[in-house]
């Protein structure tokens, strides 16, 4: 079959204009994780709308859970759980949040749910992240020196990427009818409690952060000629980023019988941490969560969100 003329322009039209409107349509540029030369973690603000699908778990009188599924850095999927809050059976609006990561190997469904509950019961809207590697979340944090390996080679930080995981959780907050954008507090248990520093010290947007049985690493420089190793170590410690938190408050929450981090090494974090601050001594028998957390955390997350 043969083309006349006017075909063949209509017919190239139809095959070139998509590709040439294609063409014009610039992409998001991809989102990088770097680190400046005073070890700090360099995160866009923008990091565009949050791909999540939603599933209800179940809906109540007094709240709506929902199994949250989004998409971070490299396709990974990130789970968490979305506690919504009710008053008098309606979902509340313009509420405080707060983006809650539980301790190493803890999934959102594990033993510090409690902390998501009290929270949901001081009115704050709640999302509980499965960290890479546990739970529903794939991936894995990997080994200090298998980071530090990839940080020299330009690739990926599983430690940078979890401060990602945790920050594209606040981005979808924000995208959410019944949280108040400007009061999304960032708390965090143990390992977690860890990241949710890192993140605010990222987030200049987060109202403030509640640390739970955590602390900095407080990593001593190595005084060695190549800095790299001081830059990337610095990168990932909380203490590092408590100088860029005020004027938003920290809390620590720590009991003196913490067998998993000492309560002097939160101490040492605490202060470190610049004015406003606070640190509320609780009487947990162990590292972690406790029913004693669960009675302080609504009234300190408040204080925080103001």
């Amino acid at each position: 079959m043969f083309l006349d003329g006017r075909n063949s322009v209509l017919l190239l039209s139809v095959i070139l204009f998509p590709m040439f409107f294609a063409g014009c349509v610039s992409p998001p540029p991809p989102i990088r994780l770097s680190v400046n030369g005073d070890g700090i973690l360099q995160i866009p603000s923008e990091r565009g709308d949050v791909d999540a699908e939603v599933v209800v778990l179940n809906d109540s009188e007094k709240e709506t859970l929902s199994k949250v599924a989004y998409s971070s850095l490299d396709g990974r999927k990130v789970y968490a759980l979305l506690r919504v809050p009710k008053i008098n059976g309606k979902a509340v609006s313009n509420a405080p949040a707060a983006v809650f990561m539980p301790g190493a190997g803890v999934a959102k469904e594990g033993g510090n749910i409690g902390v998501g509950k009290a929270l949901a019961s001081a009115g704050f809207v709640v999302i509980t992240i499965d960290q890479r590697g546990v739970g529903e979340t794939s991936g894995a944090q990997k080994p200090l020196q298998e980071d530090f390996n990839a940080y020299l080679s330009g690739g990926n930080v599983s430690a940078h990427l979890q401060v990602y995981d945790y920050l594209r959780a606040f981005d979808y907050l924000r995208s959410l009818a019944s949280v108040d954008p400007g009061r999304i507090i960032f708390a965090g248990e143990s390992h977690g409690g860890r990241i949710a520093i890192i993140a605010a010290g990222v987030e200049k947007r987060a109202k403030g952060v509640m640390v739970i049985s955590s602390a900095g690493y407080g990593f001593a420089p190595s005084l060695e000629i190549d800095r790299r190793k001081d830059v990337f170590l610095s990168s990932i410690d909380p203490d590092s980023y408590l100088p860029l938190l005020p004027p938003r408050k920290i809390v620590f929450l720590h009991s003196s019988t913490d067998n998993g981090i000492p309560i002097q090494l939160a101490q040492r974090s605490f202060a470190k941490a610049g004015e406003p601050k606070q640190f509320v001594l609780i009487s947990c028998p162990y590292h972690g969560y406790c029913n004693e957390i669960s009675g302080q955390v609504g009234g300190v997350a408040k204080d925080i969100a103001g």
